[in-house]
């Protein structure tokens, strides 16, 4: 539930402000991935409508009309779209690593504090052993950390780009944006839907 989320942000906060370099880094890597994805189709549409289309029977022609243009449109739109992929690599390498760090930090103080909090309790009212203490610590805070950084290197991007999709397609046909927008937040309600019955089976069990 959304109060639960509060708690969740609420445990994190004082030890993700620590790390908040990192994730800003990694928001912003981020930005740049999005933007680029939706830059790429605009050089790719510009060597196809320039490039030219003849049958294997006008070689020599097709040959004179692909250098006629390959030093303005072709050129340009291949070195663009070869740069934009480099871009692309780059930033998204920069979104893991940041995110990652981010995501490492961030669990990595929240078990050294529930290891210091569990050691200072007594062994009766902690009701498991050191070692079975330790096992489970380890165990649970790494599954955080991965899912942390699932959450954070392929949430954000994909929200990112699923919102600037939408303001797009709404902006070039009001319509089309629409039905778009539309089925995203079904596909997010059902996604949503499923993982809190996942999670409750989860927890059931592990009782």
């Amino acid at each position: 539930t959304f109060l639960q989320w509060l708690q969740v942000c609420r445990v994190f906060k004082p030890y993700a402000g620590q790390h908040w370099k990192l994730f800003l880094r990694g928001s912003i890597a981020a930005l740049f991935v999005v933007g680029i994805r939706l830059v790429l189709p605009w050089p790719v549409r510009t060597l196809i409508k320039h490039w030219p289309h003849h049958s294997s029977h006008h070689a020599a022609d097709s040959i004179a009309a692909m250098t006629s243009t390959f030093h303005d449109s072709i050129l340009m739109g291949g070195l663009l779209f070869f740069f934009l992929l480099l871009a692309l690599g780059l930033m998204d390498f920069l979104e893991r690593l940041y995110f990652v760090r981010f995501a490492i930090g961030t669990v990595r103080d929240i078990r050294a504090e529930v290891f210091q909090a569990a050691i200072r309790t007594d062994l009766p009212e902690r009701g498991m052993g050191s070692g079975e203490l330790v096992a489970r610590l380890i165990g649970d805070t790494a599954s955080i950390k991965t899912g942390l950084k699932g959450f954070l290197v392929n949430g954000m991007t994909n929200g990112i780009t699923f919102a600037a999709m939408s303001i797009v397609l709404i902006w070039l046909n009001l319509t089309l944006g629409l039905i778009f927008t539309s089925m995203g937040v079904m596909v997010a309600a059902l996604t949503i839907f499923g993982a809190t019955r996942m999670f409750r089976k989860a927890i059931k069990f592990r009782k």
